[in-house]
């Protein structure tokens, strides 16, 4: 078995303390995959995943721009059975699934996602 990178073992860190993870991303500002930790059923369309994740958070960056907003510091999506939390930092953007239980910790879950993507910065 591979071991987990720095990186890996902050994300799972992150999904051990928040059991609503369903899964975490790690991109470069340029859409690039740096690391994942991933439950099997989404595993499958990971690049596909981080790819549209990317998409959205430059399209989010874009209207922020357009409308004299300052740097993007995260995107919540909303589904009827889950969230989508994506925070971005100068330099990462940290991509995380959640279950629709995470409605009611939305707030804590977006100040450990912060907290993770400056300790996943530190380290790299």
């Amino acid at each position: 078995m591979e071991s987990l990178s720095e990186v890996e073992k902050i994300l799972s860190s992150l999904m051990d303390e928040i059991y609503e993870i369903e899964g975490v991303i790690v991109s470069s500002q340029e859409g690039i995959l740096e690391a994942k930790v991933i439950y099997d059923d989404l595993d499958l369309k990971t690049k596909e995943i981080n790819d549209s994740a990317f998409d959205i958070a430059v399209s989010a960056a874009n209207l922020g721009e357009k409308i004299g907003k300052s740097a993007l510091k995260e995107v919540i999506i909303e589904y009827e059975d889950g969230i989508i939390l994506i925070v971005g930092q100068a330099d990462l953007v940290l991509t995380l699934f959640l279950g629709s239980e995470a409605r009611s910790n939305v707030g804590l879950l977006r100040v450990n996602a912060r907290k993770a993507l400056q300790r996943i910065s530190r380290c790299r």
